[in-house]
């Protein structure tokens, strides 16, 4: 039989190496999994026909409104790309053989979070679902001049997620009322699909999505 794909979107400065435990045990589940590294120059690390993409910064003053939004339409465009090569491109025979076309899940954490719902809106039907992991949906900048609030991804936030949705966030970014409304995820939950479940964990922070638990030793 086939398999469900899941497309997982790294976050800030990261490769999606450090969400290797979580994306091994979705594979142990049943599933195929596609990590892809971003080159829009929010990745760590990437290199690319042997040249080496660093990791790029917005103008803070005044702050560059357009920076994050147009490297997240990169990155969602990534993620489709990553889909369509999983499903229909030039990927080993066996393995598209593997992947079920109407089983494929959008997932990612913090900007990747960002990126997954901006391809499920981007691409109707093109995923059955989406895991969203403490996901960085407002932008809030009060020691820039002028100050920055805006929601983000603009389009998502308008359009609402199409597919249901599973939100999961730590304690550390989950904080009162006011400050999940000002994160943009509260709202985001409530709009679009009505199929929708929220998770805070408790004790955690947003770098306990990570795999560096699994790397340090305890202190």
């Amino acid at each position: 039989g086939r398999w469900p794909l899941v497309v997982f979107s790294h976050g800030m400065g990261l490769t999606g190496v450090e969400n290797a435990v979580l994306c091994t045990a979705l594979a142990r589940s049943g599933c195929v999994v596609a990590v892809p590294t971003h080159t829009d120059g929010s990745a760590g690390l990437v290199e690319v026909n042997g040249e080496k993409i660093p990791i790029k910064m917005p103008r803070m003053e005044p702050y560059d409104r357009d920076f994050r939004p147009n490297q997240v339409r990169e990155r969602a465009a990534e993620l489709l790309a990553v889909r369509e090569f999983m499903l229909t491109g030039p990927s080993p025979p066996g393995l598209k053989a593997a992947c079920d076309p109407g089983n494929v899940y959008a997932a990612g954490f913090s900007f990747g979070a960002a990126t997954a719902a901006l391809a499920a809106v981007g691409s109707p039907g093109g995923f059955r679902a989406a895991l969203l992991l403490d996901g960085w949906f407002h932008i809030s900048l009060s020691k820039v001049k002028p100050p920055v609030e805006m929601d983000f991804p603009e389009e998502v936030h308008v359009e609402g997620l199409p597919i249901p949705a599973l939100f999961v966030k730590s304690a550390e970014c989950n904080g009162n009322e006011n400050d999940r409304r000002a994160q943009g995820w509260v709202p985001l939950s409530e709009k679009g699909s009505r199929d929708r479940e929220v998770h805070v964990l408790e004790g955690t922070k947003h770098l306990s999505f990570l795999d560096f638990p699994v790397w340090l030793p305890l202190w």
